[in-house]
């Protein structure tokens, strides 16, 4: 039978082969790499009663949770190991990382025995106890020596609300660690004056880490006082231009009321005066034609003693009565024609049935251009009154997209719906031609308000002053509807007296 003591050292030669053998091909960089993230735990609760960390910034990990040995943190960074710095990149991942090792740790203190196990994150790890000073706790290093699978990568994408690619990507940036390359690590934190050497390099980067944690709060916070000040001047900036575009829509509301209105002065004090007097003109022309041509038929049935001296009489007389009857004629002609061309300049300032009511107006202006272009359509609804103002502008706004719709539209139909529809004023111009896809060179036109119109930009922008809206659309069956839409209740008629206006008169 051996002796005890040669047998002792048979064994510990052939462990020494075997460790040779695991160190022959020892990575120096692999070996630093598995040190940066192994961890220090301890036996035994925190006597301050708080987690337990001997770094700033290091995340702690509590043992208030009831266990079969209580353990705590005391040394190290698993964020030096890619896959687990991207876990902890999030709340949620961070939270899971606290209490990443516990298991396997509890299990060395239990058995004093190294073991290995995967944290929940699937990280393979490998823990062993190691000597200490202080009888009444023991101390277990970990190291974190595998990666985990593509399946426990996907699962705790979910868990820890981090991208899966970038947990592939950091998977695959924490390759297995070799046996040698473990051992080394292994030996190194095992001996006391290894681990004291790593714990000195662990607080420095604890040190580095905390001023660089302090430097980027710091900028952090200049940055964000940057951003609050760049925030405040482009919203005081905003709020300038939105005021600005008030006044601007403010002002260009006034100048179309004051347009209108004077419009409506213009055209009833023409109505009131020129017209009426031409027309009173042309009555007492009408009257004196009347007379001369009556007492020239008179004169003719005279009977006189010298027919020879009546005859010459009647010539002159006669001739002198036409060439009266001639120049009344034609002051009658233009009479007339001053007449028609006044008409027509009041019915540009007052369009014809608007004092009847918007949609009258509407209706009067889509039957004329039926005759006028042989389309066929027509126009069904009716509307409530507004201000004789922005009746007008919704006029020359419908007017224009009627006008659009006959000219550009090349289709056969033209209709108007006009409607009430949660207190605002609707009206839609339907048409059944090309459409806006098929506009092509005649949209620029059409845009720019081409032959006196106002255009697409006119009517955006004076929709926009009434505080309304104005779209265009192309219908499922072919054609063009352009939706004409105006508050309500911002622009009903005011009481009597309070509108500073002429008072409209009937022509």
């Amino acid at each position: 039978m051996a002796h005890p003591n040669r047998r002792s050292v048979a064994l510990w030669r052939q462990r020494r082969l075997v460790e040779a053998g695991y160190t022959a091909s020892v990575s120096p960089s692999a070996v630093e790499r598995i040190l940066a993230a192994a961890e220090i735990w301890r036996s035994g609760a925190d006597p301050a009663g708080g987690p337990v960390g001997s770094m700033a910034g290091t995340p702690h990990r509590s043992s208030s949770e009831p266990g079969p040995v209580a353990a705590r943190l005391v040394v190290g960074w698993e964020a030096a190991y890619p896959f687990c710095a991207a876990i902890c990149s999030t709340a949620a991942g961070l939270d899971f990382c606290r209490r990443c090792p516990e298991v396997v740790v509890a299990s060395v203190l239990a058995t004093r025995r190294p073991a290995g196990g995967t944290c929940g994150a699937g990280v393979r790890l490998l823990a062993f106890p190691v000597p200490t000073d202080d009888r009444r706790s023991a101390e277990v290093v970990v190291l974190r020596v595998g990666h985990p699978t593509a399946r426990q990568v996907a699962k705790m994408g979910s868990i820890a609300h981090v991208p899966p690619a970038s947990l592939r990507r950091a998977a695959h940036e924490s390759p297995p660690s070799r046996g040698g390359d473990v051992l080394r690590a292994a030996h190194r934190l095992r001996s006391a004056a290894g681990r004291l050497e790593w714990q000195v390099v662990e607080r420095e980067r604890s040190a580095d880490r905390q001023r660089a944690a302090s430097a980027t709060l710091a900028q952090f916070i200049v940055a964000t006082e940057e951003f609050q000040a760049l925030y405040r001047s482009a919203d005081r900036q905003r709020r300038e231009l939105q005021r600005a575009r008030d006044t601007a829509d403010r002002l260009a509301r006034e100048a179309v009321r004051v347009r209108q209105r004077e419009h409506a002065r213009i055209a009833h004090q023409i109505h009131d005066t020129a017209a009426q007097s031409m027309v009173s003109a042309v009555r007492f022309l009408d009257a004196a034609v009347s007379e001369l041509r009556a007492w020239e038929a008179s004169r003719s049935h005279q009977a006189g003693q010298s027919e020879a001296g009546q005859a010459v009489r009647h010539g002159a007389d006669k001739g002198g009565l036409a060439l009266v009857a001639g120049h009344l004629d034609l002051a009658q002609e233009r009479l007339r024609a001053a007449i028609h061309e006044i008409r027509m300049t009041l019915d540009e300032l007052t369009p014809a049935g608007l004092e009847q009511g918007l949609d009258q107006a509407v209706r009067f202006r889509h039957r004329d251009l039926l005759v006028e272009t042989g389309l066929n359509g027509s126009v069904q609804g009716t509307l409530p009154r507004l201000e004789p103002w922005v009746e007008q502008v919704v006029y020359g706004m419908v007017t224009e997209a009627m006008t659009n719709a006959a000219r550009h539209s090349g289709g056969q139909s033209l209709s108007v719906d006009c409607s009430t529809v949660r207190d605002r004023v609707v009206i839609v111009v339907r048409d059944d031609g090309i459409g806006t896809s098929g506009w092509g060179d005649r949209s620029a036109a059409r845009r720019r308000g081409g032959g006196g119109g106002l255009g697409i930009a006119g009517l955006v922008r004076q929709t926009r002053w009434l505080g309304g809206t104005v779209a265009f659309r192309d219908r499922s069956g072919g054609g063009t509807a352009v939706r004409i839409s105006v508050p309500l209740s911002r622009h009903l008629p005011k009481r009597p007296g309070a509108d500073d206006g002429p008072v409209e008169t009937s022509a």
